[in-house]
């Protein structure tokens, strides 16, 4: 079955590393000495090298994955994961905090949660204070972040404790399921992990 990837260097990363599992996760295994390829009529009495062009171009997969895709996922990832500020937990986590209730499309003379990311090893939200005039009609006339003649400074929001922790394992795990950047890039080296970690278990351990 063929597999659909617009991106050549992680389809052909990842249906590498699917055979090599099927191989040797499965007991797979060349029953004599010769291998005959019907396709082209070819014979091969050496097929150790056979395994090792095999080796050599599945190493070649992973490095040119590597070089086109390095720092793609903490970039996607980030942009993914600060989209989860608007979900109604954090925001109702984020109230308590700051002992106010934000407005998440239009903040009105308060703070609102403008970021949302992982630093050093925890996750930070970045909370602006937002002020704006309306004229009589209720439409926004002026707007700014920050400072002004409000001088509210951003306040930083860290999520701790047991409910803190909770909400940052669901908001991960949330971006790993439903948003692409985990499965694009994270998955393709998983696959090759365990691609290598068969071979080993068969040929070291």
């Amino acid at each position: 079955m063929p597999m659909q990837d617009s991106d050549p260097e992680r389809r052909n990363l990842m249906v590498t590393s699917i055979a090599f599992i099927a191989y040797f996760y499965a007991g797979g295994s060349f029953p004599e000495s010769n291998v005959r390829l019907q396709v082209i009529n070819a014979e091969f009495s050496q097929p150790e090298i056979l395994a090792l062009i095999a080796w050599s171009t599945f190493c070649w997969f992973i490095y040119r994955y590597w070089v086109t895709h390095r720092g793609n996922f903490i970039a996607s990832f980030s942009n993914e994961f600060t989209e989860i500020r608007e979900k109604l937990y954090i925001i109702n986590f984020l109230n308590k905090e700051l002992k106010q209730t934000l407005h998440i499309n239009e903040p009105n003379n308060e703070y609102y949660a403008s970021n949302l990311r992982w630093v050093g090893g925890s996750v930070v939200a970045t909370c602006n204070y937002a002020s704006i005039t309306r004229n009589p009609e209720g439409k926004i006339v002026s707007s700014s972040s920050g400072g002004g003649i409000h001088n509210r400074a951003p306040k930083y929001i860290k999520f701790k404790g047991i409910k803190g922790w909770f909400l940052v394992f669901r908001a991960t795990l949330s971006c790993i399921i439903k948003q692409p950047s985990f499965s694009n890039y994270v998955v393709p080296y998983f696959l090759s992990f365990l691609a290598i970690l068969g071979a080993a278990l068969r040929y070291i351990f």
